[in-house]
């Protein structure tokens, strides 16, 4: 088998850190059997057949609907060196296999046919592909517990690290597919209740945006938890359209950290601080909810993709969107204000 260069990458930075010594241990290989697609939609522009990489690219194109079958890849006795090894190197390994494209209506038939509780519409960051996204998405649905419920909403990044300002707009730009991907959702998950939805970085961002169209345009809709990971937000932008927002959701939760890197790069450029940063005035946001992760092991030498990578970020986002007290109990949070809490390690 032919590792790419990434994943070499990998398996050298696992070696290093754990030593070669173990490999003579029985292999505990990774299970290379199937695991859970990941459904999606995007409004991606379709590629030439190609392999999975060239499904759908970065370019501007109208609603498309499938599948990523999702692997972790064998990389035989050196998986016995896993058992230790940090989270983000273990997800490194999770693969994009194929991708099977569908129908919109077809997929979402078939989706709100195996529902078993309100299903999650989950909006990707800045600097992802298609696969990329897939990649989060499933290792998201893992840390979450959300198997089966969890679709992914794939706006035209274009994949690449100096393309944020490109992307900023493709996002704007897919603002309403996102409202329509929302109402359309909430519409087929009838008695299972509201969809909750979740936006990460730059996503968080454009589902703002479209969560404020939604409610303009059905005022009487009820969705279900909206959450914000390391949300790449304007604070004043989103602090004058919560009320809106929070008009037509059962809860709104905000994820902060204190030193998460590309929040505090995107301040800068911006000039305006993030909503997903700490320090910001959020005691006048009654109708929101902020959890402080800068102390748990976030798993990401960023701290920005803590929401894939950290078990107890994952545990508490699991509580969240099932209801649970548990997610503002106190054996894991520290109620430090009337709205703000701290995520205990």
């Amino acid at each position: 088998m032919v590792l790419p260069v990434k994943l070499l990458a990998v398996v050298a930075a696992v070696t290093l850190l754990f030593g070669m010594i173990t490999v003579d241990r029985p292999a505990t290989a990774l299970d290379e059997a199937a695991l859970p697609s990941v459904p999606f939609l995007t409004v991606r522009a379709p590629l030439l057949p190609g392999g999975p990489r060239a499904s759908f690219g970065g370019a501007r194109g109208s609603l498309s609907a499938g599948k990523c079958r999702m692997r972790d890849v064998n990389i035989g006795r050196l998986a016995s060196l896993l058992e230790g090894a940090l989270r983000f190197l273990r997800g490194e390994l999770r693969q994009v296999e194929a991708v099977d494209v569908l129908g919109p209506e077809e997929l979402l038939r078939e989706l709100q046919l195996g529902w078993a509780e309100a299903p999650v519409l989950f909006v990707h960051g800045y600097f992802l592909d298609l696969e990329e996204n897939c990649r989060h998405a499933s290792l998201l649905q893992d840390n979450a517990g959300l198997g089966g419920r969890l679709v992914a909403f794939s706006w035209p990044s274009d994949g690449e690290q100096g393309s944020y300002g490109s992307d900023a707009a493709d996002l704007e730009w897919s603002v309403p597919d996102i409202a329509e991907a929302i109402i359309e959702l909430n519409r087929r998950s009838g008695p299972l209740g509201g969809i909750h939805v979740i936006g990460h970085g730059l996503g968080a961002r454009g589902l703002v945006f479209a969560l404020d169209e939604v409610a303009q345009r059905e005022p009487e809709i009820q969705i279900g938890e909206v959450v914000l990971l390391a949300a790449d937000v304007d604070f004043g932008v989103f602090s004058r359209l919560l009320p809106r927002i929070s008009s037509i959701a059962e809860g709104v939760t905000v994820y902060i950290n204190d030193s998460d890197r590309p929040l505090a790069l995107a301040a800068q450029l911006d000039g305006y601080p993030r909503l997903g940063q700490v320090g910001n005035d959020v005691a006048g946001l009654g109708n929101a909810e902020f959890i402080d992760v800068t102390g748990v092991q976030a798993g990401s030498a960023d701290r920005h993709s803590y929401h894939i990578y950290s078990e107890a970020v994952g545990q508490n986002l699991e509580n969240l969107l099932n209801g649970s007290a548990g997610a503002f109990d106190g054996r894991r949070l520290h109620q430090s204000d009337s709205n703000t809490w701290v995520l205990l390690p």
